[in-house]
This record gives C-alpha cells, structure tokens and sequence, in this order.
C-alpha cells in the first residue's frame, strides 16, 4: 500500500504543480494591486485578502515615507496606491516568498524555483503590460530611478487605455497571465496538457471577471 501510494503521488504531482502555477500566476498577477482597499484582489478572498491588503498597504506606506514620498497617505484609499507594490523590487520579493512558502510544502518544494519565477513574472507584468500602460504610470524601478535622473517616486507611462477598460480585464487580466504560464513551463522543464490549461484558464478568467463585475462582493473586516 505504500508503495502503491508513493506510485500515485509521483504520477499526480506534475499535474498538481501545472495547476498551482497557473493559480499562483493568476494571483500574483493582481497583486500589486493589494495596495488599495476597493482593488479586485482585495475582494477575491473576503476577510483573508482584506487583511493581506492592509499590511501591504501599511509595508509600502512605510517604505515610501522613509525614502522621501511625501504624497503617500495611508488613511485615504489611493494614498499608497501605485507606490511601492509597483516596483521591480517589490514583485521580486513576492517571487521569493512565494519561493520561501512552497519550499516548505513537502510535495511541492521540488518545484519552488518555478513557483516563484512565475509568481516575480506574472506581478511584474501586471506592473509593465498593465499599469504602465495607463495614464497614471507606475514608479517601475526603485533602482532604476535612483540611478537616472529625476525623483525616486517619479511615475513611468506609455499610455494605451485607461484603468478598468474592458482591455485591461480582457486581455490583460485573463490573457496575459496564461500566457506567461504557458511560456514559462517549457523553459522550466515542464509541459502543461490542453485539458488543463483551457479548464484553469476558464475558472481563472471567470473568477476575476465575477469579482470586477462585482458577482462576489468584498467582505470586509
């Protein structure tokens, strides 16, 4: 029977793995949005995300006073929003926390790298094919701006459509982040079947469209 066991849980982790990296690349990808309390992400997980979202807001509150960003305001809902959490910097930490967790979950922990590379490439590219491309821009780089000229808070845009514009939930909310877990499994050794793909993809995107066209409500706490 153990054996047996052993046998099973060997065939069904690879399956296990491509659907965890399709989750953690559709929530990472919201999360730099944590920083405001009305965001989609703050409402998926009710109580759990809402408290996720204020220590988020009160890290990055905390991190742009000390490095000189007088506009930050913790009390009012966009106060802290496109701040700090819209950094490189930022989503590389969420990679390797997201790296951390996962190597400390035994049947996981094999695959923690790839957890966390897609957790860093998913956040980042909500920051770069997604807020950058709105008019009100993102600070990108902590580093970057402090070794060019110009203010460490300073915003960088390319701006293609406005915030909440059905492009933006419809191409980049659902689109973007499957097709970053599709490009990042062959080059991380790992194959992902069509059947699993389409059904993570489809409860993926349904999940954050009900939240954005308000079907599950935030829960506050």
């Amino acid at each position: 029977m153990a054996v047996g066991l052993a046998e099973v849980a060997v065939v069904e982790a690879p399956v296990l793995v491509k659907v965890g990296l399709v989750g953690v690349a559709i929530h990472a990808g919201a999360w730099p949005d944590y920083d405001h309390t009305e965001s989609t992400p703050t409402r998926e997980l009710g109580p759990v995300s809402c408290a996720l979202s204020e220590a988020i807001r009160a890290l990055a509150y905390v991190i742009q006073l000390a490095t000189g960003d007088r506009s930050v305001n913790l009390a009012d809902d966009d106060g802290v929003h496109r701040g700090w959490t819209h950094t490189a910097e930022a989503c590389a930490l969420a990679g390797v926390l997201t790296w951390f967790t996962v190597s400390h979950i035994s049947f996981l922990a094999p695959w923690s790298v790839e957890f966390g590379v897609v957790a860093f490439s998913a956040a980042f590219s909500h920051v770069v094919l997604g807020d950058m491309l709105t008019p009100g821009g993102v600070p990108l780089s902590l580093l970057w701006n402090l070794v060019t000229p110009g203010r460490l808070w300073r915003r960088h845009r390319v701006p293609l459509f406005t915030t909440n514009h059905p492009n933006e939930h419809l191409i980049f909310m659902c689109g973007v982040r499957m097709a970053i877990v599709v490009a990042a499994l062959p080059a991380l050794g790992l194959t992902l079947s069509p059947y699993t793909f389409v059904v993570a993809v489809f409860v993926g995107s349904a999940w954050h469209l009900a939240v954005v066209f308000g079907l599950i409500k935030r829960v506050r706490v």
